[in-house]
């Protein structure tokens, strides 16, 4: 009777680390942060590594909606038109994209109005790996990247981007092309939930991608409706006329967004492994 109980409960304690295991795996949003689809240069995932490699801390205090914020040059340029965020352990909560264009007013609730190094106006959208808890917390987390990804609002409160391509799915988000060492880009209609409706006031400007075998995240791009400045004289990726823009969905999707558009990739896991081998399209 005792060998058989010490069985059970032996037992019972790897399907508890199995099911956690598998949790947190899923709510893991990846080991890297890479910038750029054409060059995928590795970001600090650490403040200590960030100063090291001549980044600027802008902020005194830690803002308890983002954390430290960090950027390459001393503040935001053309050149280096983004930030990292750090909390008081040292580690990444999330970072910044900036554009020098005002985002259509439709959209404008997700980019916070800022300034760049030379006093310009400018808009942020600022996107979240770990709860708001963490962003100042002097806790380290096992996790590199966090449990989340989030894009704060100018209202207050943040926008939530599923972890998992079925949440996706289920929340109406739209299943776009998948393209290798990114994964399959999902688009989202803020008016028109499940539509794609080429409307530049309604489109969220951040599209995610997943592996087409685990479903799992793998990356994000964040969209501008401008010529920005790109690589490599800059951060952005493009400029592309609307027939490029629109590869990032289906063909028999009816994308036809008007305009020039400018994207910037974020990567979190490792591109060898994004093959869309079972990819509903793809390029």
């Amino acid at each position: 009777m005792a060998s058989s109980s010490s069985s059970s409960s032996v037992l019972l304690l790897l399907v508890a680390v199995s099911f956690f295991c598998v949790a947190a795996a899923q709510n893991d949003v990846g080991f890297q942060l890479l910038h750029n689809f054409l060059d995928m240069e590795p970001m600090p995932l650490s403040r200590t590594s960030a100063s090291q490699s001549g980044w600027k801390q802008l902020t005194r205090s830690c803002n308890p909606n983002t954390g430290y914020l960090m950027t390459k040059d001393n503040g935001f340029t053309k050149t280096n038109a983004y930030g990292l965020y750090f909390n008081e352990a040292g580690q990444i909560v999330g970072f910044a994209t900036a554009t020098w264009k005002k985002p259509a007013s439709g959209v404008s609730d997700y980019w916070n109005p800022s300034t760049s190094s030379k006093g310009e106006r400018i808009w942020l959208l600022n996107v979240m790996f770990r709860s708001k808890d963490q962003r100042c917390s002097s806790a380290t987390s096992a996790l590199p990247l966090g449990e989340q990804v989030s894009i704060t609002l100018t209202k207050g409160g943040e926008f939530m981007i599923p972890l998992n391509r079925s949440v996706a799915t289920n929340e109406g988000w739209v299943e776009g092309n998948c393209i290798k060492k990114m994964g399959i880009h999902y688009s989202f209609d803020i008016g028109n939930p499940g539509k794609v409706t080429n409307n530049v006031q309604t489109l969220l400007p951040l599209l995610p991608m997943y592996s087409s075998t685990t479903n799992q995240i793998t990356a994000i791009l964040v969209n501008s409706h401008a010529i920005e400045r790109v690589y490599p004289l800059g951060a952005w990726e493009g400029p592309f006329p609307f027939n490029l823009f629109c590869k990032n969905w289906c063909a028999d999707s009816g994308c036809k967004l008007p305009g020039t558009w400018s994207t910037m990739h974020w990567l979190f896991r490792n591109p060898a492994d994004q093959k869309c081998t079972s990819a509903r399209c793809k390029l």
